[in-house]
């Protein structure tokens, strides 16, 4: 069980105070109530500001939880690629990763996106990540929320296996989808099982759903008939035993008549997915940076 988890801190700055540059955390009871003045603290973090321009440089963005090596076994190279390609398709035009210890071809798939992506270090400070629950998820979604502030006009918090699908085929990306959802309502929050933030109408993230936003904002569960949610997992010990998500309690193994078949997003999005997939994949295996073995195993097109 996690023993630790997420916390924010709000503070009143004082009036006399105008744009400070750093921010740190006190003991005031090791410290006799007492504000240290004029003294650096080894926790001192720069104050990020959004950017003084009107429009955000961005339309869409992407967040991606803490990548770890654990999880680097459900996937692979050009599965990762596939992803990103979808959502480069999508509109998504910069991607934020946070790293705990993903591997070499996961740094190399990334390095050759260039500008487009941002990959940091998600250092957590205990030995066992699992101390800390989600290893730090709802940290590192705020910290999503606040880099984007000001850069992105809409965030994406899908995990690398998981795909958002346009309903109206005549609605192919992202940024056009949202924009309509968005006619007449002041959100902070669309949520299709997985959640859209709103950066400019919310002030804290969770993984799901946002859990506070400006006020007179609200969360919207956006209807199927938008757009619907793919989440391509693998048949692990979760799924094995009757499972509550599963339609009639099945599990990956049985009850296939239970099961339904939708290839509609393979039909749609597949041939262009695969030719820009195959391109990428094959250029990252030409430069030794991925295996060959890794050609042709994509999700989305091939289950």
């Amino acid at each position: 069980m996690p023993i630790f988890s997420s916390v924010i801190f709000e503070c009143n700055v004082p009036p006399e105070v105008t744009n400070p540059n750093f921010v740190s955390l006190v003991n005031l009871e090791k410290n006799s109530g007492k504000i240290l003045e004029g003294r650096v603290t080894d926790n001192s973090g720069r104050i990020r500001y959004p950017p003084p321009t009107r429009q955000p440089k961005f339309k869409v963005a992407a967040c991606i939880k803490p990548f770890y090596t654990e999880t680097w076994t459900d996937t692979n190279p050009s599965g990762l690629i596939e992803w990103i390609e979808f959502q480069r398709m999508m509109g998504v035009e910069h991607f934020t990763f946070y790293n705990i210890s993903g591997p070499p071809e996961f740094r190399k798939v990334l390095e050759s996106y260039g500008d487009e992506i941002s990959l940091l270090p998600w250092d957590i400070p205990f030995k066992s990540g699992r101390a800390v629950a989600s290893r730090g998820q709802y940290g590192q979604t705020n910290d999503c929320l606040y880099r984007y502030k000001g850069v992105a006009r809409f965030v994406s918090t899908l995990d690398y296996d998981e795909f958002l699908i346009p309903r109206d085929p005549t609605i192919n990306n992202y940024a056009k989808l949202f924009s309509r959802i968005l006619l007449r309502k002041r959100l902070h929050g669309l949520k299709v099982t997985k959640f859209i933030q709103i950066e400019e109408n919310l002030k804290v993230a969770g993984v799901h759903k946002g859990t506070l936003g400006v006020p007179g904002s609200v969360s919207y569960n956006v209807p199927e008939s938008i757009g619907y949610y793919l989440h391509y997992r693998g048949c692990t010990e979760f799924f094995l035993k009757e499972n509550p998500t599963l339609l009639n309690g099945a599990n990956c193994l049985n009850n296939y008549s239970s099961r339904v078949q939708n290839t509609d997003a393979r039909n749609r999005f597949g041939p262009q997915l695969e030719s820009r997939v195959n391109r990428k994949v094959t250029m990252l295996v030409e430069l030794g940076h991925v295996d060959k073995k890794w050609l042709k195993t994509f999700s989305i097109i091939k289950k």
